[in-house]
């Protein structure tokens, strides 16, 4: 146990009502059952499953482009684990403006049309974004249905962790409710800095590459649009 003495933050700490900063102990134990941390660099230390996961995702990059235009923010495989009937195609839906309750298809709920078109560095839209999470769905389903039957945690393997953290992840980053979010933070960016980041935003393409910028690429395609010109190459 560290010393509160040695700590300045600990002895800011310390005493204060219902808080101990050492009421930490440890009561078991349990060694890595694979031997290996998750420490991925960027995907190239991986191997197995978990390396033709990643595979699967980067070839999405150079694929054509996907004709499906209605794009689901929570994936339709999550969704069923929530339906009813024989079929499991329905789920209850509560309005939070309404209050109304009723059963909707999983096909019409968490969905929007284009919500991942994006504009390539080349000024083309197309939904290559789409089909990134279209590996990430089938990959949350081969997780569903393998904790679901489930028996003993030892039978776990490495890649199996690695495809629970990545489908987490994926998901905390691609609901409309995210998107809000960045939406805000990137108008707060541009306010507080406007001589450095503006909106990069077209009524039609809201979601664009911001020609190459970097820091941000990844929030781009999740909704996030504020652009440094001095980062753009």
């Amino acid at each position: 146990m560290p010393n509160s003495n040695d700590d300045p933050l600990l002895r800011q700490l310390d005493g204060l009502s219902g808080l101990d900063p050492f009421g930490w102990k440890v009561v078991a134990t349990r060694p890595n059952p694979w031997g290996r941390i998750p420490m991925t660099a960027g995907g190239q230390s991986l191997d197995g499953g978990s390396r033709d996961y990643m595979d699967r995702l980067l070839a999405t990059q150079g694929q054509p482009d996907p004709k499906s235009r209605r794009h689901h923010y929570v994936p339709q495989a999550y969704l069923r684990r929530w339906s009813s009937g024989e079929k499991r195609r329905r789920v209850w839906c509560l309005d939070t403006i309404t209050g109304q309750v009723r059963q909707l298809s999983v096909k019409d709920v968490c969905v929007e049309e284009n919500f991942y078109r994006v504009v390539g560095r080349d000024g083309t839209p197309h939904n290559r974004v789409e089909a990134m999470f279209a590996v990430v769905d089938a990959e949350l389903a081969r997780v569903q249905s393998l904790f679901e039957q489930l028996d003993d945690p030892d039978e776990l393997q490495f890649d199996d962790l690695i495809g629970l953290g990545m489908t987490i992840a994926m998901q905390r980053m691609r609901t409309a409710q995210q998107r809000r979010l960045r939406l805000q933070y990137d108008a707060w960016l541009v306010a507080q800095s406007p001589e450095q980041f503006r909106i990069y935003q077209r009524p039609t393409q809201p979601i664009a590459n911001c020609r190459g910028t970097h820091g941000v690429a990844v929030h781009q395609h999740v909704g996030g649009l504020g652009c440094n010109d001095d980062q753009i190459h």
